[in-house]
Order: C-alpha cells, then structure tokens, then sequence
C-alpha cells in the first residue's frame, strides 16, 4: 500500500489525471444546471461518486493545500448543492444522493 502512495504523488502523469477527474464532476454539474441537459448522455447526478473519490484521491496525492482546498469545497459544494436540490422529493431525497455518492452503482429504479 506504501508502495502505492507513493508511485502516486511521485508520478505527474497520475496527478494530472486526478486533478482532471476533479474537475469533471463540477464541470457536468454546472453544464446539466444552466444549459438543461443539452445534449450530454449523463447527468451530474449520475457522476456524484466521480466528485467524492476523486477530491479523496486527490487529497492524497496533491501538496498544495490551497488547490485541494479550492477543489474540495468546488467537489463537495456540488453535491451540497444536489442534495439540497432533491428537497424537492422529500426527505428521502438527500439521502438518496449521498447513497448514490457513496455507492456508484446503486440503482434508483
């Protein structure tokens, strides 16, 4: 596991990578929200674990703390902002977002 660690903070290939997986979440979010599901194949909500383990992966990897912090909360303020959003369906809405945030491949049907 140490190993692991530290092949990737070492490796830039690898933290590219992760700081790209950070941003896709925020990015899906914000073009699902303004632009009304234009004409993506998937929505923010169905990416909301991309957003949690990445901003965890990415807490490891990166030094800078101002980039995880402003990652982070960009991450994390998404998925405040879907959970707050679900209200709308009552209160099993948020708890519906964070089982989907923690368990990918949970089925809402």
């Amino acid at each position: 596991m140490e190993k692991i660690m530290i092949f990737l903070k070492e490796n830039l290939i690898i933290k590219i990578a992760i700081f790209a997986l950070s941003l896709i979440f925020p990015l899906m979010l914000y073009i699902d929200v303004f632009f009304m599901k234009s004409t993506l194949p998937i929505s923010g909500f169905d990416i909301t674990w991309l957003g949690f383990y990445s901003c965890i992966v990415l807490c490891y990897v990166l030094k800078n703390k101002v980039l995880k912090a402003a990652l982070g909360l960009l991450n994390m303020g998404g998925i405040f902002f879907l959970c707050f959003a679900s209200l709308a369906g009552g209160a099993k809405g948020p708890l519906w977002v964070i089982a989907k945030t923690l368990i990918p491949f949970l089925s809402l049907s």
